[in-house]
């Protein structure tokens, strides 16, 4: 088992996030002033399997806090983001989902989202 990761590697992580240009972004939502959720996602153009290139938008981290899970916060959540990347030129959007996940992948489905390829891993 690893040790337990530093709180400084998400400060870090987060504070550059934040700092990136336009084709970045993130989206709260907000219950009597407290946040409940979040979404971000950035924006690039990635080469496709068939070689022809992509304009894709990268879905980062979705976040709904315990108390607010089963309300749509999600869904808006991932509406806004969609909407987004549509204003970027964006043509699809991507996520990855771990399948220990259910909910989450349940909810993908749901929107719409398909599993396209697998990407296995092997712990050393």
């Amino acid at each position: 088992m690893r040790p337990p990761v530093s709180p400084e590697r998400d400060r870090t992580h987060w504070r550059d996030a934040i700092a990136q240009d336009d084709a970045h972004a993130a989206f709260v939502a907000e219950r009597a002033g407290t946040i409940v959720g979040f979404v971000t996602g950035h924006v690039s153009d990635e080469p496709s399997p068939m070689f022809v290139p992509v304009r894709v938008c990268q879905v980062g981290t979705l976040g709904v806090a315990a108390s607010a899970r089963g309300q749509g916060i999600g869904r808006a959540l991932m509406a806004q983001l969609e909407a987004w990347a549509r204003e970027q030129g964006a043509d699809e959007t991507h996520l990855v989902v771990w399948r220990f996940n259910e909910r989450a992948a349940r909810l993908y489905e749901e929107l719409g989202y398909e599993e396209r390829c697998a990407v296995m891993a092997r712990r050393l």
